[in-house]
């Protein structure tokens, strides 16, 4: 009987993956999209290294179809690289038995970009679907037909697998926030709804304001199709009603709402289009009667129209002024786009000849905005830049909705104190020792086995380290594997840490460095696992000699050349067997390179400059030079002193603390943040 069940659960998997597709996704059906996508899935594949190209030329070979050639094509090559292919076929699986088991009045292009695509963001891929169906997902989706109720029920279930905590930038896949961590950041909040919807069939995408311009900081979110039409949806406790979060009443404060997709749609106001994504204008869908439209003219010294001029919209955040999107000028000199009510700056760039401009806030539908480019310094402005609040009814959701609310934040509060209750030692009179275990344990979350794990082989763990794990990103405790804990702890160990303030510390040990996946551990002698390779480490006499010696060296080693590296982000233990790497790829690996030389170092957004810690001081460095950064400019400076004087808009003096002022550099259109770290 055991065998026959067996027999009949074969055949019946090998039907469902030979049903055929409809057919807008075959060859035969849509000839057009079908060689489109297969080439451009072919093409993504080849910079990866040779096996890995191999397994997923298998898909393309076994899978001759539109929708496997789009889920290889319209990821970016470097998470393809980091990606297990059988994740990508279990992904392919779950969504054509999704169009087995659903008619869908999508275009094929539509459902591809909004329910096939399989990141959210820069997450690794993962077989996220089968987990998440058989984590609930699936029998929400068998017992709501209606769209507006499977969304809510999608919201809930969201709403029980992540509380918000602001965490670092790397972002957290959607396993590794429903099944070890159940925290995140509103990105990582973006992520689980995105691909939680996407599973159930309901178009989804990333939603952000990359800056507000109101107040300091950025958000981002999900937009969802229902009933024909784009929506948000920000908290999930409170999702009942779409288009009803916390920045609901502050709409009119924004000036750019971006929104991103796949293939492009002539319906969307396209910004750009890349090549895997599409950046689109998503303002009119929050802003609707009070858009305002905003044409934007270029003109050169003699008054004539400048095409291609790189267009900056930049909002004050932060103490600077920072970049929501850059677009391109047509051969008009011109571009337009849709824009909030609030105030904001536009730059415009090219050849060395700049301009920059403020837009007030205001009600007219339609503005005009001329740049006139010059190699001139830029002009003092003086601004008072306002935001205008809108109204806003918040709509009140029925009490069975706030009830499973209720029930689900009870069920959220046992999850933590069963986490919290480990930071208790099992044990009597206990040490400080077993306390500091203990509490690392309880951070660990749901990654505990691992943490665990590593800790059996490596026992007993020094209590200094398990104080840096506690002080450290959390992340790092819900993501990393034993062999990471294991390799990070050899380097701890041969580190010389009980000078180093908790900031150098992580600029130190950190495994780290931007937004990349964690890297994988290298094999040392004695079945050791080491966190960088040998080759990554040299001598010198002092900091300075080991840090240029090994900027040199890996200037030799690896070339920086437009087309040839892998686009995107590399973890290390990628990075280190290519030959080309991308410019931010490179200044990863030098912040990685000066760490395994023992010298603290930080990422910085300015071109072939990163942050070290060199004879107590940090300086800026330049990795193509191999010597401290002198600024850009032809000849070593001085030091020099800048006297800063601060008044409110009646004209009296202000007194404010250093640390709130911010030094940046003006660049090829954009603002450089000149503050260490």
């Amino acid at each position: 009987m055991k065998y026959r069940i067996l027999l009949i659960s074969l055949i019946l998997l090998v039907y469902s993956l030979t049903a055929s597709l409809p057919a807008g996704y075959t060859a035969k059906g849509n000839p057009e999209l079908y060689k489109e996508l297969k080439t451009k899935a072919e093409k993504n594949i080849g910079k990866l290294d040779k096996s890995t190209r191999k397994e997923y030329s298998k898909l393309l070979k076994a899978h001759d179809d539109i929708l496997m050639s789009y889920l290889i094509a319209y990821e970016e090559d470097a998470i393809l690289q980091i990606s297990q292919p059988t994740d990508v076929l279990s992904n392919y699986q779950q969504i054509r038995e999704l169009l087995d088991n659903r008619e869908f009045d999508y275009s094929p292009q539509f459902f591809l970009s909004y329910i096939a695509q399989q990141t959210v963001t820069d997450e690794r891929i993962q077989a996220y679907r089968k987990a998440m169906l058989a984590d609930g997902l699936g029998d929400i989706m068998r017992e709501n037909t209606d769209e507006m109720e499977l969304y809510r029920e999608v919201c809930k279930w969201c709403l029980e697998r992540l509380v918000f905590l602001p965490t670092s930038g790397r972002d957290q896949s959607p396993l590794d926030i429903s099944q070890k961590s159940f925290l995140g950041r509103c990105e990582e909040m973006q992520i689980l709804f995105v691909a939680a919807a996407r599973t159930v069939g309901l178009p989804a995408r990333p939603a952000s304001a990359p800056w507000w311009a109101h107040i300091d900081n950025n958000h981002a979110w999900a937009e969802v199709w229902l009933e024909d039409a784009w929506h948000y949806t920000g908290d999930m406790d409170a999702a009942y009603y779409p288009d009803q979060t916390w920045f609901s009443g502050l709409i009119d404060k924004t000036v750019l709402i971006l929104a991103r997709g796949s293939i492009a749609s002539e319906s969307d106001e396209i910004l750009n289009t890349g090549r895997y994504q599409t950046v689109i204008n998503s303002t009119p869908n929050y802003a609707k009667e009070r858009i305002r439209h905003l044409s934007i003219l270029v003109l050169d010294d003699q008054g004539d129209p400048v095409s291609n001029a790189v267009l900056g919209i930049l909002v004050y955040n932060w103490g600077a002024l920072r970049p929501l999107t850059f677009v391109t000028t047509n051969e008009n000199g011109v571009f337009y786009l849709s824009v909030g009510r609030g105030a904001f700056y536009v730059s415009a760039f090219k050849d060395g000849r700049h301009a920059l401009k403020s837009v007030p806030s205001g009600e007219e539908t339609d503005i005009s905005v001329i740049l006139s480019l010059s190699s001139e310094d830029l002009a003092e402005q003086n601004e008072i830049l306002d935001y205008p609040s809108n109204p806003f009814e918040w709509k009140t959701a029925p009490q069975s909705w706030d009830d499973d609310v209720a029930a689900i934040r009870k069920r959220i509060e046992a999850r933590d104190a069963f986490f919290a209750k480990r930071a208790i030692p099992p044990i009597i009179n206990a040490t400080a020792s077993d306390s500091l275990y203990w509490n690392v344990a309880s951070a660990s979350r749901a990654n505990y086995l691992e943490y665990k794990l590593f800790a059996s082989r490596c026992k007993p763990v020094d209590e200094s380290f398990l104080q840096y794990l506690l002080a450290g990103d959390p992340k790092d405790l819900w993501q990393m594997t034993a062999d990471q804990f294991e390799a990070l702890y050899g380097f701890f160990h041969s580190q010389k840490t009980d000078e180093l303030s908790q900031e150098e510390l992580q600029a130190l040990i950190s495994p780290g460095v931007y937004y990349e996946e964690l890297p994988q551990p290298w094999s040392g002698k004695r079945n050791t696992l080491l966190l960088y390779p040998k080759s990554f480490v040299h001598k010198g006499g002092s900091d300075l000699q080991r840090l240029r010696k090994a900027n040199k060296w890996m200037n030799r080693r690896y070339r920086t050349k437009a087309g040839e590296s892998l686009s995107g982000l590399i973890p290390l233990h990628i990075a280190a067997n290519r030959k080309y790497l991308s410019p931010i790829q490179k200044r990863i690996m030098a912040v990685s390179l000066a760490r395994a030389n023992s010298i603290p170092a930080g990422f910085t957004r300015l071109p072939n400059v990163i942050s070290v810690l060199i004879d107590g001081e940090w300086e800026y460095w330049d990795i193509s030079k191999a010597e401290i950064w002198n600024g850009g400019g032809e000849e070593q400076s001085g030091n020099c002193f800048i006297k800063v004087n601060i008044f409110d808009e009646n004209e009296l003096p202000l007194d404010i603390d250093a640390s709130q002022l911010m030094m940046t550099r003006w660049e090829d259109g954009m603002f450089y943040s000149l503050n260490y770290r």
